[in-house]
């Protein structure tokens, strides 16, 4: 089966392509939940804890963000349309 567009590629391609990159993101985390434990506890294990913390709240609220900014898009172009009739 072939996608036609300006560029034919191979749906197979794209679906290898998304499982391989879909993989290799997993074991990099997967890395990190059995390097972290094997670490001494010391004052860099706790750094690295508090970042690796930081970096995953700020993650969840940018995602959260920007979920939300077409639905106060589409309010805000309401609100415009009711004030302007």
């Amino acid at each position: 089966m072939r996608v036609h567009n300006s560029t034919s590629v191979c749906v197979c391609t794209v679906w290898g392509g998304a499982i391989v990159a879909v993989t290799v993101i997993s074991l990099v985390g997967l890395a990190a939940v059995v390097l972290i434990p094997v670490m001494s506890h010391s004052t860099f294990y706790n750094h690295l804890l508090h970042f690796l913390v930081a970096v995953a709240i700020a993650t969840l609220t940018g995602d959260a963000f920007l979920h939300l900014l077409p639905h106060v898009s589409l309010v805000l172009d309401q609100c415009a349309m009711t004030m302007t009739t």
